[in-house]
C-alpha cells in the first residue's frame, strides 16, 4: 500500500500520475469492495501490469477503512497535513510520501528551471504571489504565472513589480531596509501606510525583527538584509511595546507604527 498525501498538491498529482502509467489501475472515489471484486475480475490474463485500485481520500477519518486487498496494489492520495495518516502509516506495513510545500531554496531551482532570473528577482516574484505565507497558494500557481513570466523578453524585479502590485510584506521589507540603514525616508514611508494597515505593518516588522533575532539573517524571501541579533531583539521590544500601547488603548494603530519608526531610528 502506497499513500501520498501534505500541502503542496502540483507533486502529489504529479506523483500519482507517474503510479497511475506504472500500474493497470482504476480510480475509485470510495472505498468499495464489490467495485474491487468487479475490477479484478475484468483485468486481462494477458495484462503484464501490476494492478493497483487508486483512491483519492477526502475525509482523512477514512483512513481507518485502509486495508491490504489480494492481488492488488492499493494507492491512496490526500490534500493537506494529515495525523491520522502518520498513525495508521506507523501500524502498518505502509509505504508514505509526504510533499510539503517548498523552501525558498527549493523554490529557487523549481522556478530557475522555467525562468531565468537572479535570485533576489525570484524571491521577490515568490514574495509577490505569496507562496510562503498563503496556504491557498501552491506550486500550481507558480508554474502558471511562470508562463506568463516566460513570454517577457527579460524578467527583472522591475518587470516583477509592475506584473504584481505591492503586497504589505514587500513594503515592511522596504521600511526594515531604510532601518537598517539607518535613512529617515522609513519614517515618511510609514506615514503614509493606508489607512487600515497599520497593524499589518507593524506585525511584519514584528516577524521581520522575531527572525533577524533567531536566525540573524532572513532567507524566506531572498530580500538579502542581514540584522544584527542585539539590535533585532531590542527593535523587537519597542515594537511589542507600541503594540501593547494599541491593545492598551494609548495610541491609535497610526500613532503607534510612527512612534516605532522612530524610535527604532533613535538607535541610530
Amino acid at each position: 500500500m502506497i499513500i501520498i498525501y501534505g500541502n503542496e498538491p502540483y507533486c502529489i498529482d504529479k506523483h500519482v500520475t507517474k503510479l497511475k502509467e506504472q500500474y493497470d489501475s482504476k480510480v475509485f472515489d470510495e472505498i468499495n469492495e464489490s467495485e474491487i471484486t468487479t475490477f479484478l475480475c475484468s483485468i486481462s490474463f494477458f495484462e503484464t501490469k501490476p494492478k493497483a485500485a487508486v483512491y483519492n481520500l477526502i475525509d482523512k477519518k477514512d483512513v481507518t477503512k485502509l486495508k491490504p486487498i489480494t492481488g492488488l496494489n492499493v494507492i491512496v492520495y490526500y490534500y493537506g497535513a494529515c495525523a491520522e495518516i502518520k498513525k495508521f502509516a506507523e501500524k502498518n506495513e505502509v509505504e508514505v510520501f509526504l510533499y510539503e510545500k517548498y523552501n525558498m531554496r527549493q523554490l529557487y531551482k523549481f522556478i530557475n528551471n522555467r525562468i531565468k532570473a537572479d535570485e533576489q528577482t525570484i524571491g521577490l516574484f515568490v514574495e509577490r504571489i505569496g507562496y510562503l505565507n498563503d496556504k491557498d497558494v501552491s506550486l500550481y500557481d507558480i508554474v502558471t504565472n511562470c508562463e506568463i513570466l516566460s513570454s517577457l523578453e527579460d524578467v527583472s524585479k522591475s518587470a516583477i513589480a509592475s506584473l504584481y502590485g505591492e503586497t504589505v510584506e514587500s513594503k515592511v521589507f522596504a521600511i526594515a531596509g531604510m532601518l537598517e540603514k539607518n535613512n529617515s525616508l522609513a519614517l515618511s514611508y510609514a506615514s503614509n501606510c493606508p489607512a487600515g494597515e497599520e497593524l499589518a505593518y507593524l506585525g511584519a516588522l514584528q516577524r521581520y525583527y522575531r527572525v533577524g533575532w533567531k536566525k540573524n539573517y532572513l532567507h524566506d524571501v531572498g530580500n538579502g538584509y542581514k540584522v544584527n541579533p542585539e539590535r533585532a531583539k531590542t527593535c523587537l521590544n519597542i515594537l511589542n511595546s507600541r503594540w501593547d500601547d494599541i491593545v492598551n488603548g494609548k495610541l491609535t494603530a497610526k500613532l503607534a507604527l510612527v512612534c516605532a519608526i522612530k524610535e527604532v531610528l533613535a538607535l541610530g
